[in-house]
């Protein structure tokens, strides 16, 4: 009889609940549910069986707490233990462990979920915290697991933002987005269907369908200056976003750029004494390549490489040891950027 199987639900309906009259395990076994669930009728050894349906109990005690009125007689007095149920005693077939893991979680979304969105759940989770707190045991695991996550160190949001975002993306609803980019000043308005939320330890991200580029388009939910639901026909241009490859390719869509949905292969020129950058890079990490020798440099190519904002600033930081070769559109972008700071220095 296997442990996960611990037949809480017909042990539950074979208990009495109060103003009824407890019950022992031996009157347990008299019972026709109790006698098929655990095949007493063929058992060799009732003392085994006993055994087993005191620790399912135990395990239904786990579940229940309060509700299931044990009372402990003590060994060698000639008297059992009687198991009792109280009168409002429902079995959700939720363990103490499933309820550890809800409190968790809440404490993790009550920091990023709208106060609305949060107070729907609050009860089931309030519920959790009662079972809890009916054993000292798990009352304890509880001061050493906890997610410490500061609404603080979060990017403020404006409400009605983060209301209209979460919202949009339960009703599928098309967004105009006013937003202003990282290091610059101008708004500027973009238009698409919420696809996923992205959560981070310091900001929140949402992802919208990108039909002007027939990709994706990430925005920092703290950069957004207005939003706005605009109305979408049967001919508003959408996306067809595969939204299981979206989830497995997530760090591929979570810099707040454009992405074409196309891999590039991305040629890196770099002398060989400088390797460990390349080699270093979390970047590169995990990228397929190949390596040839070209006198004293080493010519790297990566292969299904996305164009991050985060590579850009990488390539950027390091081009004093890596140039790029190849694709011409990256290398004239680096090239730009790094003729940009040094206008900064011109007299």
């Amino acid at each position: 009889m296997s442990l996960f199987n611990d037949n809480s639900a017909i042990l539950f309906k074979a208990l009495p609940k109060t103003p009824e009259k407890p019950i022992t395990i031996t009157e347990l076994l008299e019972k026709p549910s109790i006698r098929q669930a655990y095949q007493i009728d063929t058992a060799k050894n009732i003392d085994s069986i006993r055994k087993t349906i005191k620790r399912h109990l135990n395990k239904l005690s786990d579940k229940l707490g309060k509700d299931l009125i044990i009372n402990f007689k003590g060994e060698g007095n000639g008297k059992a233990d009687t198991y009792q149920l109280t009168s409002t005693a429902k079995l959700n077939g939720i363990s103490d462990k499933a309820n550890l893991m809800l409190l968790l979680a809440g404490s993790f979304l009550s920091k990023i979920l709208p106060k609305s969105d949060y107070n729907e759940i609050e009860t089931l989770l309030q519920q959790a915290e009662s079972r809890l707190n009916d054993d000292l045991r798990i009352q304890h695991w509880r001061k050493r697991i906890d997610f410490a996550y500061n609404k603080a160190e979060l990017y403020q949001v404006n409400a009605d933002i983060e209301n209209t975002i979460y919202q949009a993306l339960l009703d599928d609803s098309r967004l105009a987005i006013d937003y202003i980019k990282k290091g610059q000043s101008e708004v500027r308005t973009h238009t698409g269907f919420p696809l996923k939320i992205v959560v981070t330890p310091s900001k929140r991200m949402l992802i919208i369908d990108n039909p002007n580029h027939n990709g994706t388009l990430t925005l920092d939910f703290h950069r957004i200056q207005a939003i706005r639901v605009v109305e979408a026909t049967v001919t508003t241009p959408r996306v067809d976003i595969n939204l299981d490859n979206l989830s497995q390719k997530i760090d591929q869509h979570i810099q707040p750029v454009y992405n074409w949905g196309e891999a590039v292969d991305l040629i890196l020129k770099i002398r060989q004494e400088d390797k460990d950058y390349l080699q270093e890079s979390s970047l590169l990490a995990g990228l397929p390549f190949e390596i040839r020798k070209q006198k004293n440099y080493l010519i790297y190519t990566y292969y299904q490489v996305y164009w991050t904002q985060e590579l850009y600033d990488y390539l950027v930081a390091n081009a004093k040891m890596v140039e790029v070769v190849e694709p011409a559109i990256i290398r004239e972008n680096v090239i730009a950027r790094l003729q940009s700071g040094l206008a900064n220095y011109d007299e």
